[in-house]
């Protein structure tokens, strides 16, 4: 061990020693017995700093260097919006938003009175149609096929009636049985209450 009390003044190009500047192929051939317990290069063929520790499992390809990456993530950006990370648990807002859809924009009431900010990561469903929107970054976009209204051709949406009656806006035509059984029968009330059914034997 050679004991100095000055700082050194080299004149020379080469690095004071020759293990901290290496290639990936030194340090795969680097030998334990000429490495301290832990050491640092610099690599040669990515410039990234590599950490020797004696102890590691060596692979194929820096032995027992390993790039060392002291980064950590404090926080986290979305659409502008900072997110903090504790105990790499990071804390996502909502990301489904209930609201009211009007004019090309998105409310909290139903007043159209609280705009919400849109952000891109978001899903945002309207209340009265129970439609699906994103926002592009520009503007909202409906991501739903809404459902039409049936008709003759067309499956959709249709009523259904648990009574008698004439509606003609059902599934099926509420009048259909009413203006059938008419063609079959006459109904009408006896004097004493009671129903007399005559037959229509022309229909």
């Amino acid at each position: 061990m050679i004991r100095v009390t000055q700082g050194f003044q080299l004149l020379t190009r080469e690095a004071i020693d020759n293990r901290i500047v290496m290639t990936k192929a030194e340090m795969l051939a680097a030998k334990d017995n000429q490495m301290p317990d832990n050491y640092f290069c610099i690599c040669k063929d990515d410039n990234l700093i590599y950490v020797y520790s004696k102890s590691a499992t060596p692979n194929a390809e820096t032995g027992k260097f390993r790039v060392y990456n002291p980064a950590t993530i404090q926080n986290i950006t979305i659409d502008g919006q900072l997110l903090p990370i504790e105990n790499l648990t990071v804390d996502i807002p909502l990301s489904v938003v209930n609201g009211y859809y009007y004019e090309g924009e998105f409310y909290a009431d139903s007043n159209h009175r609280e705009k919400y900010v849109g952000f891109t990561w978001k899903m945002y469903i309207d209340i009265p149609t129970s439609m699906v929107y994103v926002y592009t970054g520009s503007g909202y976009r409906t991501v739903s096929v809404p459902v039409p209204f049936a008709t003759d051709s067309i499956p959709g949406i249709s009523k259904l009636y648990g009574t008698p009656g004439n509606n003609s806006d059902g599934s099926i035509r509420q009048d259909v049985i009413t203006l059938e059984l008419n063609k079959k029968f006459e109904i009408e009330h006896g004097e004493d209450e009671t129903l007399i059914l005559y037959s229509n034997e022309n229909s």
